[in-house]
C-alpha cells in the first residue's frame, strides 16, 4: 500500500521583532507551537491563548517548561 502526502500548505506566519500572544484552537495549534518556538529563539515573551478537547497538551508543556 502507498499514501501520498502533500504540505505543508499555507502561508505561515511572520516573525517579528515583538513579544507575542497568539490564539488558536484544534488544528491551528500545532504551527502556533513551532511559532512560538521561533520566537522563543529570539528571545521574546510568548504567551498562549488556547482550546483543545482533552486536558493534555503535551507540545504546549513541553514548550512552556
Amino acid at each position: 500500500d502507498e499514501i501520498s502526502l502533500f504540505g505543508p500548505c499555507g502561508n505561515g506566519f511572520q516573525v517579528v521583532d515583538e513579544d507575542v500572544l497568539l490564539i488558536g484552537g484544534g488544528v491551528g495549534v500545532p504551527p502556533l507551537l513551532q511559532t512560538a518556538k521561533e520566537y522563543k529563539k529570539i528571545g521574546k515573551i510568548v504567551g498562549f491563548v488556547i482550546q483543545v478537547k482533552r486536558r493534555q497538551c503535551y507540545g504546549c508543556r513541553r514548550l512552556l517548561i
